[in-house]
C-alpha cells in the first residue's frame, strides 16, 4: 500500500505538470523552460519528452536510457501512465514516471508523452528497504527474479540466486518449488503468500504485482526477529508490573506503619 501510494503521488505530480502548463504557448524554448520549472519544484530530477518512436528528447538532466523499454513504451502508446527504471549517461539508476502528453519537441514532432525521474534512492529510501534491525523487509523485483530495489541487491544478481547462495544447508528442491509457485504467480498477476522455513527460521513471505509498472514487491516477515521483540515486550511488561506490585506494597506498608 505504501509504495501504491508513493508512484501514485509521482504520477499524479508528473500529471500535474502537464494540467498546468499549455501546449500552445507561442515559443517552443519558453515552453519547455516552464515544464522543466514545473518538473523541478516537484522535486523531480529528469525531465523528458517521449516522441511515437520511443526517442526520449531530454530537457533537464544527462540523457537516460530505459532498461526494459518496450513494456513501457508500449503502455504509454495505450494512453497509459507507467513506471519502469533506467539510467543516466553516469550509470546512475533511476525510477522513470510516464504520462501522456502532446507537446512539440525540439525535432519537430510532437511528443506522445512526457516522461520525469528520480534517483532509485528516492524509492528505497521512502520504502525503508535498507533499514538495519527492520522486522519487516521488502524488495522489488522483475518476474525473473533481478532486483528493482533491494538491500541485498549488491550481493546476489537476482532474488532467486540469492536463495541458493544464502540458504546453501536447506533442501534445494524445496528451495526450487517455492521459486516455481511464487514465479507462476507473478507470471499470473496473482498475490503469492506463503510460509517457508529457511535456514532454521520460518518465515511469512508475501509477493504481490505493483500498478503501473513489471514489478512484484516482496515483503519478508521473519518469526526469529518478531519472537524475539514479543519476548522482549513480554519481560518488559513483567518487570514493569513487578515494580507496580512493589510500589504498591510499600505504600501499603507505610499507611499501616503511620496509623
Amino acid at each position: 500500500a505504501h509504495f501504491r501510494t508513493l508512484i501514485d503521488l509521482k504520477l499524479e505530480q508528473a500529471g500535474a505538470i502537464v494540467e498546468v502548463v499549455p501546449s500552445d504557448m507561442e515559443d517552443p524554448d519558453e515552453l519547455h523552460e516552464e515544464l522543466v520549472y514545473r518538473s523541478s519544484v516537484r522535486n523531480f530530477n529528469y525531465l523528458a519528452l517521449c516522441s511515437e518512436s520511443g526517442e526520449l528528447e531530454m530537457l533537464d538532466g544527462t540523457q537516460l536510457q530505459l532498461a526494459d523499454p518496450e513494456p513501457f513504451f508500449k503502455s504509454l502508446r495505450n494512453n497509459e501512465k507507467k513506471v519502469a527504471v533506467g539510467r543516466d549517461t553516469f550509470g546512475n539508476e533511476v525510477v522513470l514516471f510516464g504520462v501522456n502528453a502532446a507537446y512539440p519537441m525540439k525535432n519537430g514532432e510532437n511528443s506522445m508523452a512526457l516522461v520525469a525521474a528520480v534517483p532509485i534512492e528516492y524509492i528505497s529510501t521512502m520504502l525503508g528497504t535498507d533499514e538495519e534491525n527492520a522486522l519487516i523487509y521488502s524488495y522489488i523485483i522483475r518476474r525473473d527474479g533481478s532486483f528493482i530495489v533491494g538491500d541485498i541487491s549488491d550481493e546476489y544478481p537476482d532474488y532467486f540466486s540469492s536463495l541458493y547462495q544464502r540458504y546453501q544447508t536447506d533442501d534445494r528442491e524445496e528451495i526450487d518449488a517455492f521459486i516455481q509457485a511464487l514465479s507462476t504467480a507473478m507470471n499470473n498477476k496473482e498475490v503469492y503468500m506463503g510460509l517457508q522455513n529457511f535456514g532454521g527460521s520460518s518465515q511469512q513471505i508475501y509477493c504481490t504485482p505493483l500498478p503501473y509498472s513489471e514489478w512484484h514487491l516482496v515483503t519478508i516477515l521473519p518469526f526469529g526477529p518478531l519472537n524475539e521483540t514479543v519476548e522482549s515486550l513480554d519481560r518488559s511488561r513483567t518487570i514493569a508490573t513487578v515494580c507496580v506490585c512493589a510500589v504498591i506494597f510499600v505504600v501499603i506498608l507505610l499507611i499501616f506503619y503511620i496509623y
